[in-house]
């Protein structure tokens, strides 16, 4: 049973601003906007290590598509980098997969086992297979150009459940990646990404 709280459009029913990412509540857990069993509500590592340390060139949320001009939905970050640059594991887990994704390209998948996954797109190379279980900061591909790209660059999402989350809001700020930091934009309430299907 909820109560307590009504979330609508991103606002409590008091009217104060509410960011629609995990709210733990009377002991059930709001994810984005659905409701989950706290008890199996997936956690995301606090500090995950960056894949690429080199910068931003592209951010999480609505913009406009470089190959289209249209806008859209864009559900990871896009981070600098050149060929042969190595891609890190953001947090330890399972290969899932390893394979040519459409306009991600190369890719990688990996899942924490609880029900965390991270997507790492735009490869020249992968050094691990499905199956494989990896550490924390493991070098697990290349930076490439894969896929619908422009250049060289690294696509990173972390998803959680079905649902897409910003990385920046876990990825380590004392790594010194970006700077200054750039403002974390909210997710549009009025139209999240509730399932996995968009490209890069």
């Amino acid at each position: 049973m909820l109560f307590g709280v009504v979330v609508v459009r991103g606002r409590t029913s008091a009217g104060e601003s509410m960011r629609p990412d995990i709210v733990f509540l009377a002991g059930l857990a709001v994810l984005g906007f659905g409701v989950v069993n706290a008890r199996s509500a997936p956690v995301v590592t606090p500090s995950l290590v960056w894949p690429v340390c080199a910068g931003l060139a592209g951010p999480y949320g609505w913009r406009i598509d470089d190959f289209t001009g249209r806008l859209a939905f864009h559900n990871g970050v896009d981070l600098i980098g050149t060929f042969s640059d190595i891609v890190h594991a953001a947090d330890a887990g399972r290969v899932i997969s390893t394979t040519l994704m459409g306009p991600y390209g190369l890719t990688v998948e990996t899942d924490t086992g609880n029900g965390v996954r991270f997507r790492y797109g735009h490869l020249s190379s992968v050094l691990v297979m499905p199956g494989d279980t990896i550490k924390q900061g493991q070098a697990i591909g290349h930076v490439g150009g894969s896929g619908r790209v422009k250049v060289p660059q690294l696509h990173f999402e972390v998803w959680v459940g079905d649902r897409a989350q910003n990385p920046l809001q876990y990825l380590d700020k004392q790594a010194g990646c970006i700077s200054p930091w750039p403002e974390v934009r909210e997710q549009d309430p009025l139209h999240p990404p509730l399932r996995d299907t968009s490209g890069s």
